[in-house]
């Protein structure tokens, strides 16, 4: 795998730190044997779509369900699923989070908002980056939810330093 990527509402690999390797890996090589994710929400999905150069819309902002990127991005998602038995039949994202707690999954697709549970089971995770997709030479990428923050205008100057100090952190 790539350098650790940490972001905000973006998916990364998670993992415990002792089964993450350091090279980097491919989804069409099968190498994703041991990671675990969400195949019912289609956020989870984009990761392997992008991976393929596809993207949830075109140009014109229509819905590329039938593009030959779409269509081989779902065949591999239901390769993992179907013929390689990777995926469990309905793996919703309770299921997902579960198996890798349980580490019966050495990774998962997942973003920032897992990582205190993770501390909380007691895994001891790491961060990659998401697989490259050696068909295509792209690396998968995630479809991005940025956070953003407002100051009501009457917090008064004391408070206000200590706000920024906050939202800095």
């Amino acid at each position: 795998m790539s350098s650790p990527v940490i972001s905000v509402k973006v998916y990364d690999l998670a993992g415990p730190c002792r089964t993450v390797p350091r090279q980097k890996f491919s989804f069409t090589e099968i190498d994703l044997r041991d990671v675990i994710n969400d195949s019912t929400e289609p956020y989870f999905f984009i990761p392997f779509l992008t991976g393929y150069g596809g993207w949830v819309l075109d140009k014109n902002n229509n819905p590329t369900l039938n593009t030959p990127e779409m269509i081989k991005a779902l065949k591999f998602m239901s390769d993992l699923r179907d013929k390689y038995k990777i995926i469990p039949t309905e793996c919703d994202y309770d299921i997902a989070d579960v198996l890798f707690k349980e580490k019966k999954a050495a990774m998962m697709i997942n973003g920032d908002w897992s990582w205190a549970s993770y501390g909380a089971a007691g895994i001891n995770y790491g961060l990659a980056m998401l697989p490259l997709n050696t068909e295509t030479g792209l690396y998968a990428k995630p479809m991005v939810a940025p956070k953003g923050f407002s100051i009501n205008k009457n917090v008064d100057d004391a408070k206000l330093e200590k706000v920024k100090l906050l939202l800095r952190y």
